[in-house]
């Protein structure tokens, strides 16, 4: 309908000739675009899909797609709309002006080749009228991607309070529970030690109290002082904070569902404070450690370059519940320790190793948070989805990771890790059992470690499979796929920006907002 109504505006503005060598013109430059995309984006899939088919089949890979866990049952209309995607976009317009008026600028010039200098300076400037005028039209409206009965869904789906939709912690499948089922899930988290539970009107007196205890601090021991400017000051300052809110993500990958607890900040009277405080120490950390890893190029650039011998043997072990075990005074010490170890790089950090630990205490202890209308207090650990939290359960890692460093025998000829996942390599003659013993009996007390040992010369690592080709005397890599891939990728030619995704359409309740 709407491109109906841009054809006839535009046959209003020019003459049939001037339609018709536009129309040619567009013709042929699309398709041929067209058909290099295609191409190219054909090659890569089949190069990533090894051989098979391309596509989604949606029948076939609908249970991947939508784990339906709750005792609602979804409407055909519902299923097909959450089959898309939780980064699927629903509604899009023209959002930057700019950007759009140089892509039509760009275009119009394409024609100037093939047609006089007349007839191209009267097009420009009669394309240019008519363009800025679909610009205030497109800009008043939202343009939807779904069908009137997928967008209808969405509304059903928002009023179902029984339900809950979220996203799976991996992959990006979504997940559907029963809202009583989540509450139960997630208040069995909250039980924990590492959690207080608190009356609401102490929750709200104990965040007020934090807020004017953190502002106050920076007032009097950093602005008065001089160490911070005006603006710094002013962004660090926190009013009318509101609590911190949790929610859990279901790991479908495992058995049961369980959820990974996230606590999100944003919003919080110690957020921006956060931020602040973790590019001073991501200053201070060194640009490489011996044992990390990047990510997954990086993996596997390691692997390639390992000297390979027929004796060895690869083992992942993980860190079970990192965040929410890593002691959290003695994580600020380690930050400490790295900021002020030389004095060298005192200058970066304009604050005393005392003002730098009551900051820090400010910003990551005894942090209030909500959970639907149930206030919590996090007395212990550190939260996934606080700023700080990734940096401070990393340095107290690096920190215990110094002991195996001293080992000898039971050491591994490659020991690599990326956050609580590790990777290793032993020699026949190593005794891994031990290796796996002490992790867990010599290392910090609040540390568990799992164990998983290769399987036809094949183990899995930060979605990388590495094959130890004996025959060949080097060590292999491909992609993994886990289970829970959804097999979804984005057409080489889609728009990369996403202003209106699904997630901020259906029920988001899982985060108490309902």
């Amino acid at each position: 309908k709407e491109s109906s109504v841009i054809l006839d505006e535009f046959k209003l503005n020019f003459n049939d000739d001037e339609i018709k060598l536009f129309q040619d013109h567009l013709i042929r430059i699309t398709s041929r675009e067209k058909e290099r995309c295609i191409k190219v984006h054909t090659n890569k899939l089949e190069l990533l899909n090894k051989g098979k088919p391309v596509g989604q089949d949606y029948l076939n890979y609908k249970s991947q797609l939508v784990h339906n866990l709750s005792s609602y049952v979804l409407t055909p209309n519902e299923e097909r709309l959450l089959q898309r995607g939780w980064k699927f976009c629903i509604e899009n317009k023209v959002s930057n002006m700019m950007n759009f008026m140089t892509e039509i600028e760009l275009n119009a010039y394409t024609l100037k080749p093939v047609i006089s200098a007349s007839v191209f300076k009267v097009f420009c400037r009669d394309f240019y009228l008519f363009s800025s005028q679909m610009m205030k039209v497109s800009k008043r409206k939202n343009i939807r991607n779904v069908s009137d009965a997928e967008y209808e869904a969405i509304q059903s789906l928002k009023s179902n309070t029984d339900i809950v939709v979220m996203k799976a912690d991996k992959g990006n499948c979504i997940v559907i529970l029963d809202k009583k089922d989540y509450v139960r899930r997630a208040c069995e988290i909250l039980q924990l030690d590492q959690f207080e539970s608190v009356t609401r009107r102490a929750g709200l007196l104990h965040l007020h109290n934090r807020e004017k205890q953190m502002n106050d601090y920076i007032r009097t021991h950093l602005h008065d002082k001089q160490l911070i400017g005006t603006s710094l000051f002013m962004r660090l300052h926190s009013t009318s904070a509101s609590f911190s809110t949790f929610y859990g993500l279901p790991k479908i990958h495992k058995n049961n569902y369980p959820l990974r607890p996230i606590i999100s900040s944003i919003g919080s009277y110690s957020y921006e404070l956060s931020k602040h405080l973790a590019n001073i120490i991501n200053r201070h950390r060194p640009a490489q450690v011996l044992s990390h890893v990047k990510d997954s190029f990086h993996f596997v650039n390691l692997i390639k370059d390992f000297q390979f011998q027929s004796n060895q043997s690869m083992y992942s072990f993980d860190i079970e519940s990192l965040y929410t075990q890593v002691p959290v005074f003695e994580a600020i010490d380690c930050a400490l320790d790295l900021i002020f170890k030389d004095k060298k790089w005192q200058p970066t950090c304009p604050y005393s190793r005392e003002q730098m630990k009551n900051l820090l205490k400010f910003a990551v202890c005894d942090a209030p948070f909500r959970f639907y209308n149930e206030i919590f207090i996090q007395r212990e650990g550190v939260a996934m989805g606080s700023v700080l939290g990734p940096i401070l359960a990393e340095l107290f890692v690096q920190k215990e990771e110094e002991k195996i460093q001293n080992l000898t025998d039971i050491k591994p000829v490659l020991y690599k890790r990326y956050v609580d996942d590790i990777f290793c390599i032993f020699n026949e003659d190593q005794d891994v059992d031990m290796f796996f013993n002490y992790l867990n009996t010599q290392l910090h007390s609040n540390l568990r470690f799992t164990v998983e040992n290769e399987r036809n010369g094949q183990l899995n690592y930060l979605d990388v499979l590495v094959i130890r080709k004996v025959s060949e005397k080097k060590y292999e890599t491909t992609i993994y796929k886990k289970p829970t891939d959804t097999v979804g990728v984005l057409l080489v030619v889609h728009e990369l920006s996403n202003e209106s995704e699904m997630g901020y359409h259906v029920n988001t309740s899982a985060k108490g907002s309902k």
